[in-house]
């Protein structure tokens, strides 16, 4: 058994069609405790799920048209809020990029991430760093309206 909803099936459906928002395939990860690159090609066409691209990023929604539909919606008002924080998961391993890049700007950040299936915007590890006031105050990082 994988949880209480059962298997990893049940259990992956259970969480996207009972999400509010939808899930990235991040926040899946998470969630299961396993790399999204794992598990998550299976799930392409299951019947109880359907997957969106939103702002670049895959989000994975319940099938079910009215369900989907007051997901995607929260999602979008979500993302209307402006950058949030990344994810623990995703602020380690930003904190260990910069570790081992000091002098890397937020593009460069987000691109080497993004060669490691993560695909966190330049505004959310920009909100971050803020966040922690570990933001460098040097032509490398962008100024704040970007």
């Amino acid at each position: 058994m994988f949880s209480k909803h059962g298997n990893l099936k049940q259990t992956l459906v259970h969480l996207v069609t009972h999400s509010v928002h939808g899930l990235s395939s991040t926040e899946l990860g998470e969630l299961l405790r396993l790399q999204p690159r794992s598990f998550l090609s299976h799930f392409r066409d299951h019947p109880a799920l359907y997957r969106e691209e939103l702002a670049g990023r895959w989000i994975w929604f319940a099938a079910d048209p009215k369900i989907r539909e007051k997901q995607k919606q929260a999602r979008l008002a979500q993302a209307a809020k402006g950058p949030v924080l990344p994810s623990d998961m995703e602020a380690v391993m930003i904190l260990v990029d910069l570790i081992r890049h000091p002098n890397s700007g937020l593009e460069q950040i987000a691109h080497r991430l993004k060669g490691k299936g993560l695909d966190i915007e330049m505004q959310s590890i920009r909100q971050l760093l803020v966040h922690h006031d570990l933001l460098k105050k040097t032509a490398d990082f962008p100024p704040s309206g970007v």
